[in-house]
């Protein structure tokens, strides 16, 4: 059991890697305005943003 879901989850991580690209994390202690990037994130992407 536990090796099928190891394969789902790299399959499926593998989908999104061809379908959306690489992730990218930013560090919003590190963005002079944090609050302007995600509100400019969710404008342009349509995603929500967890808090």
């Amino acid at each position: 059991m536990r090796a099928r879901f190891y394969r789902s989850a790299e399959g499926e991580a593998l989908k999104q890697h061809e379908r959306y690209g690489s992730p990218v994390v930013i560090h919003l202690d590190q963005v002079g305005d944090a609050e302007a990037l995600v509100e400019a994130f969710r404008q342009r992407s349509g995603h929500t943003v967890p808090t």
